[in-house]
């Protein structure tokens, strides 16, 4: 893993939140021009509804994941940071679809689907398990 990435990761829980907020925002930042020129106003509402859902599921499980990260129950974190990455969006998912209003008609599932994997992959690298190597070289072997 890159130096630069390992050191981001051993800063506070404030700091890495603000990374996530910064990676997802500024794709938003590409992706709102789209959504404007696909569905006007309304595609432009739905791309930033789904960014601030896909946020709101990334950072709270970053949250979990921070306080179980040197617990015993790091599985534990894990599985809760799970179900809120993806119950969020997805409960937004279902009420979009469900409900057949504004948002779905601006394409609000669709821009989930855009904004999901950026989030993942943002939140995944600040909540991996800081490598911790050993002074001594035979216990950092895997076999």
């Amino acid at each position: 893993m890159p130096a630069w990435l390992e050191n981001l990761r051993r800063r506070s829980l404030i700091t890495r939140e603000l990374v996530l907020v910064f990676c997802v925002v500024c794709f938003l930042a590409i992706v709102a021009p789209i959504a404007y020129s696909i569905g006007g106003f309304l595609g432009l509402v739905a791309a930033t509804s789904a960014c601030g859902v896909c946020l709101l599921g990334s950072g709270s499980a970053l949250v979990v994941g921070h306080f179980a990260r040197t617990s015993r129950h790091f599985l534990y974190g894990v599985l809760a940071g799970m179900m809120l990455r993806m119950g969020v969006p997805l409960l937004f998912c279902v009420a979009c679809i469900l409900g057949e209003g504004q948002l779905f008609i601006g394409g609000g599932p669709y821009y989930l689907v855009v904004f999901y994997p950026v989030a993942l992959t943002v939140e995944t690298m600040m909540s991996l398990p800081l490598n911790e190597r050993s002074s001594d070289p035979s216990e950092n072997l895997v076999l």
